[in-house]
């Protein structure tokens, strides 16, 4: 099997939702990948270690304020940055990165109402976006290579034979 090159995956952070762990597997980001965090001045600070490694990486970054809060204020913020993804750069999956089940309602509503053919999907951390969209990339075989070597795997293998 030939494995094809990385995907383009423009990553769509929601930190107030997750918070640092949204930043699991950055250090697999491509020169291909976009990412662009969504906070509010009243949440917590992004830690600078997560900026410089997607700074690094990455071959594009923003960091986007939310101006006035509100009830789901940065999940619109989200919603409208995805539309402005399928317009000017259609050729990126989408992976947005919350808790929030809700989003799958834009997944939905391009499914059936747009022409958009890559991801639009969402997932807990970097990490979890790049197996989901990455079919047969080499990063996900890296990811899949790490998460057998989880020290919590092993122990649990271990609590299985006994």
């Amino acid at each position: 099997m030939v494995l094809k090159e990385n995907m383009k995956i423009h990553f769509l952070i929601d930190y107030e939702n997750v918070g640092s762990t949204g930043f699991i597997g950055a250090d697999l980001l491509c020169k291909e990948d976009y990412v662009t965090v969504f906070y509010n001045s009243s949440g917590t600070k992004i830690e600078r270690m997560h900026i410089d490694a997607v700074e690094k990486l990455a071959g594009g970054f923003e960091i986007i304020k939310l101006i006035a809060p509100g009830k789901n204020a940065l999940d619109f913020y989200i919603a409208v940055m995805v539309g402005q993804i399928i317009q000017s750069n259609p050729e990126y999956s989408i992976v947005i990165i919350s808790k929030d089940k809700g989003f799958k309602s834009i997944s939905d509503y391009c499914a059936c109402y747009t022409n958009y053919s890559r991801y639009i999907i969402s997932k807990e951390n970097i990490e979890a976006g790049i197996v989901a969209c990455d079919e047969d990339g080499s990063r996900k075989g890296t990811i899949i290579k790490r998460r057998q070597n989880y020290p919590w795997k092993m122990n649990m293998h271990h609590l299985k034979n006994e």
